[in-house]
């Protein structure tokens, strides 16, 4: 059984590890499954890692760069492992762009409609939630973060995911343990059929 799955939240909410995580698990379950990630590895996602390291290019650019990267994704690795039947795990999608281009001045409607041709919607959204000073204590404690000039810009990140609405919503308190969020994740795949 195919089964879609977008795990999103702010920097520092433990997305890769509980996609990981998720993955583990449904290995463990003998369900074929692909892992994958936002940005890609490929020419746009690249791209997009290189840029962000000197300057960041203006919003517009920016979503551009995600589009093109996002296009190639779906068309090559979302799509074809759904078609085989095999359950995806997506660490960030369209709604992290929504969340974090809508915090740099772009409307989230305008980047929703800047993927309406070619989007595959999850089957299930799972939305990690916590607090900004609680995210950059984590990214600080593993050495990735500058610190408090990424506040302000997170708290409107934060606000933008917390208005997403999607029709399999799944909103998790990221101050759990990773199993914590785990279990509820694989209870709702289990009522939707996955088991």
């Amino acid at each position: 059984m195919s089964i879609f799955v977008v795990i999103e939240g702010i920097d520092g909410s433990g997305k890769t590890t509980l996609a990981k995580a998720l993955n583990d698990k449904l290995e463990s379950e003998n369900i074929p499954v692909v892992l994958s990630r936002e940005p890609t590895k490929g020419p746009h996602g690249k791209k997009i890692r290189e840029l962000t390291k000197v300057n960041r290019p203006s919003p517009e650019e920016e979503l551009r760069l995600f589009v093109e990267d996002r296009k190639e994704h779906v068309r090559d690795v979302i799509f074809p492992s759904l078609k085989d039947k095999k359950a995806v795990i997506l660490d960030r999608y369209y709604y992290s762009t929504m969340a974090y281009q809508g915090a740099s001045g772009i409307s989230m409607d305008h980047v929703k409609k800047a993927h309406e041709d070619f989007i595959i919607d999850p089957d299930l959204l799972v939305i990690l939630d916590l607090e900004v000073d609680e995210a950059l204590a984590r990214i600080e404690g593993r050495g990735a973060g500058d610190g408090f000039e990424k506040k302000d810009f997170l708290e409107k990140v934060l606000v933008n995911y917390r208005a997403i609405k999607h029709h399999n919503l799944l909103i998790l308190d990221a101050s759990s343990t990773t199993e914590e969020m785990l279990e509820d994740i694989w209870t709702t795949l289990c009522d939707m059929g996955i088991k």
